[in-house]
């Protein structure tokens, strides 16, 4: 059963279908079929099972318009742990066909869960991947102790009222085209 949904679900019109993708958490990434204004049930799900706790996945999209073949959900998720609990949790991009999201496409740590070169570092929750001119950028807490991966930039946070200043920062990866 899906939990509670903090992220933004994203739609897609693919050449087969209009799908609505969402990620609760403690669940799997679930694509619907969007027909006649309702959303068709059973929904498909990713093979992925996000781990325990919050806050879910963070979803964008990309794609050649409604052609075949070139959709893809990209989903920022917690690595391990609850990113409600505690900050530092590590970040987990993951990319999957859009048609099909049983297909896992690509993520940005090797399945040993060691740093790999496309890290993406710390989770920041409910910051959705964006993608823009050939590149995607995904906000980050960075990681202090390795920084690999994409290219990263750093600023400090403008801290809203009563918050602690800190920095944050945004991994870069240039898409294929």
């Amino acid at each position: 059963m899906i939990g509670n949904i903090h992220g933004s679900h994203v739609f897609w019109q693919g050449s087969d279908a209009a799908r609505v993708f969402v990620w609760g958490e403690d669940d799997h990434l679930r694509s619907y079929i969007y027909k006649n204004g309702k959303l068709v049930t059973p929904p498909s799900k990713s093979l992925y099972l996000i781990p325990n706790g919050m806050p879910g996945g963070m979803l964008s999209i990309s794609a050649d318009g409604n052609k075949a073949g070139t959709g893809i959900v990209w989903a920022l998720v917690p690595l391990f742990g609850d990113a409600n609990q505690q900050r530092g949790v590590r970040a987990q991009l993951l990319a999957f066909d859009a048609q099909d999201i049983g297909k896992d496409i690509w993520r940005s740590e090797p399945l040993d869960a060691s740093f790999g070169k496309d890290s993406v570092g710390l989770f920041a929750k409910f910051v959705a991947p964006t993608v823009a001119n050939g590149k995607l950028f995904v906000a980050t807490y960075g990681n202090h102790e390795n920084p690999p991966g994409p290219t990263r930039y750093w600023q400090e946070n403008m801290p809203a009222p009563g918050s602690v200043p800190g920095r944050f920062y945004v991994a870069v990866y240039g898409l294929r085209p």
